[in-house]
């Protein structure tokens, strides 16, 4: 599937996943970068549905970047 057929939301999403590796020095793009880039786009389905289902989004997002961050670190080992 070509990313013309993506929704604009789900291409702007891509996008941040992509500079979130990238800005980590992270050789791929990964499930990780998706959902915190999705967690943090501004009028978004993501959020309003995960609040919706009583989930902890300040400590989700800081989960997924600790998660990133120690990816990192195993990178450089």
């Amino acid at each position: 599937m070509g990313l013309d057929k993506l929704t604009n939301k789900l291409q702007e999403a891509l996008q941040a996943a992509q500079r979130l590796a990238s800005k980590s020095a992270h050789p791929e793009l990964k499930g990780t970068h998706l959902l915190l880039a999705l967690l943090q786009q501004e009028g978004g389905i993501l959020t309003p549905i995960l609040q919706n289902a009583g989930v902890d989004l300040t400590k989700l997002k800081a989960s997924l970047a600790a998660a990133l961050s120690r990816e990192g670190e195993e990178l450089h080992l």
